[in-house]
């Protein structure tokens, strides 16, 4: 033991394992923020986006291979909280956006009308369609 002491080996005691956690949760903390920033830039690339479900926004998300801290697809509960950090970002970034101006959303130049609503579903609703089968599978999201 002496000699791997001389080497420069530290052996676990309390306070390597402390440091070893607060390493650790400052690295998770920092993941999480990252996370929670990528969601919060899609989330204002689209207004749409913001109303969106939570399984929906689930979806959406690992269409753009957004993966969880575990390296994980998204699921309706785990999009949660990071939604929530997102949605603070937003609301932290829009102040300091608003006094410039900078931050103003465009007007419609003409109102929707009644039957342009109706239309036919895009093909990315068909791939939500697909998304949502795969979703049902009792292996999705094991691999």
């Amino acid at each position: 033991m002496a000699r791997k002491k001389s080497e420069g080996v530290e052996f676990s005691n309390s306070d390597v394992r402390k440091k070893a956690a607060q390493a650790s949760a400052k690295a998770r903390a920092l993941k999480s923020d990252e996370i929670a920033m990528q969601v919060a830039n899609i989330l204002q690339s689209d207004a749409a986006y913001r109303d969106l479900s939570h399984r929906a926004l689930a979806d959406l998300l690992n269409r753009r291979r957004i993966l969880t801290g575990w390296k994980r697809p998204w699921t309706q509960n785990s999009v949660r909280d990071v939604r929530k950090k997102a949605e603070a970002l937003i609301l932290e970034m829009g102040q300091d956006y608003d006094d410039d101006g900078l931050n103003d959303t465009p007007v419609a130049d003409k109102p929707i009308r009644a039957d342009e609503v109706t239309k036919p579903l895009s093909k990315v609703h068909e791939v939500d369609d697909e998304q949502a089968k795969l979703a049902k599978l009792p292996t999705y999201g094991l691999f």
